[in-house]
Parts: structure tokens; sequence; C-alpha cells
């Protein structure tokens, strides 16, 4: 069965051959184009739970510090997480994952690659950093040619006129948009103020669309890199996998007046 995802025209992305797929199979993946990833000093993830193999997959392509920022996620929280498994006698391969996570956590989070334990939005409360401060402390260690991933539930709109205001900086910007039919003034102004070009777009299948069809979560890519007149004409593309593997991915409709 086909399950078509309705968005409007703005969100249909220009056509490049430069697309790889960075980051495991499934959820946790996403398409991007690999001349920003070439032209980046720094990935700034925004947002890794307990998946960081985008930060794994891109520092593997190019060797630049990565910086992740998630206040929900700690080696003493997947600590937690491997006990609480544990007890869960019936679930062997449960806890053998979570203790896996623990020895990757800490494999790969060193030296070059660090973990701050903050959330990402807000200047003014504990454990909270706003994206200027980060982008400030980048520049502080000589780095202004930024890869942001983002995928911070629902608070990326907190930080989109960030985004625009440092675009100077950024090679490429991977973001998981929430709540789509609640945002999609807010997604329609940002697209049109942010001077990168969408190159890429991406229904998350997890969720539901609503009764227009509307896809509750995209991914969307945008590089710095040029980039032609020509649309994509049909995606999913090769490249991409649906977040849920259980479930065929939305294909998606673009349409040029308003739904």
């Amino acid at each position: 069965m086909t399950y078509d995802a309705y968005l409007p025209q703005f969100l249909q992305p220009k056509r490049i051959d430069s697309l790889v797929r960075i980051g495991q199979a499934n959820d946790g993946g996403y398409v991007v184009d690999s001349r920003s990833v070439d032209n980046s000093d720094i990935l700034i993830g925004l947002g890794i739970n307990d998946d960081w193999s985008f930060e794994e997959d891109f520092y593997s392509r190019r060797h630049v510090p990565i910086v992740a920022f998630d206040g929900s996620v700690s080696k003493s929280v997947l600590v937690r997480r491997f006990v609480k498994a544990l007890i869960q006698v019936h679930k062997p391969r449960k806890a053998l994952s979570r203790f896996r996570s623990i020895q990757e956590y800490t494999a790969f989070f060193s030296d070059d690659r660090r973990h701050e334990e903050k959330h990402v939005g807000l200047s003014n409360e504990p454990g909270y950093i706003s994206l200027s401060a980060i982008i400030e402390q980048a520049k502080k260690e000589k780095r202004s040619k930024i890869f942001f991933k983002i995928d911070v539930e629902d608070w990326e709109y907190r930080m989109l006129d960030e985004l625009i205001d440092n675009a100077s900086l950024i090679t490429g910007l991977a973001i998981e948009f929430h709540d789509v039919d609640l945002h999609i003034h807010k997604l329609r102004d940002f697209v049109s103020r942010f001077p990168l070009a969408l190159v890429h777009t991406h229904c998350n299948n997890f969720v539901i669309r609503d009764d227009k069809g509307t896809p509750f979560v995209i991914e969307c890519t945008f590089t710095a890199s040029e980039v032609g007149e020509e649309l994509v004409s049909a995606l999913p593309g090769d490249l991409d996998m649906p977040n849920n593997a259980r479930k065929e991915d939305y294909q998606l409709v673009f349409y040029g007046h308003s739904k």
C-alpha cells in the first residue's frame, strides 16, 4: 500500500547530484550534501539521546571536532537504563544493547568529540544554552564553517532566527521539524529567509498525518553550496529509508496553493 503525504511547494527541494546518506539505516540517518560535509570545520549536533550514529559517520568522513548537545542523556543515564534492563530478565537482548551503548558512548565522546549535557534554546536557565552562545564558542575556537544537525523535539522553532542570523557560518543543516501542521507558516518564513538552499525533504513515518495528509514530522536538508533551479520530482529517493522499518515511507506530493 502506498501512503501519500502532502506538503506545500516551498518545501520541494532543489535537485543535486552530491547527496549522501550519513548515519545508521532507518531512524537516525540523514541525506545531506556531501559538499557541505567536506567544507565544514566542525559538526554541531543538537539532540542525540541514545543515537550518535550520524556524528560517528560524519567523523569517519570528515575528521573535524564534534560537539553534541543534549541535556537528557549522559553516561550515568545510560548506566541507569542498563540496570533497569537487567531487571527484565526475559529481555536479555535489551540489556546487551544498552551495555553496548555505554561502551560506544565512552569510546566515541573523547578527544575532539565531546558531549555537553545541556538543552539548546534558552540562555537564562540552568542546564540550557542558546544557539548564539554555541556559535560564539565555535568562533572562539576558530571554527567558522559549521555543519548543524538538529533534532530537538519542537525546540527547533526557538532557534530559527539565530540560524538565519548566522547563516554565513553554516555549510550545511540537517534538521527535523515537528508538528508541521501547526507551524507551517513558521516553516514558510524560515525557508524564504534562510539563504541556504533546500536540497532534501523526507517524512518521518513513525508519525501520522493530519486529515489533509500533512505529515507531522519532516526532515529537511540545506546546503550553502551552489545548486541549480531544477526541483526534485519524486520523493523518497534512492538514499531514503523509512524511519520506521516496519512501515512504508510516505510518498511526497507537493502542491502550489493553499490546501
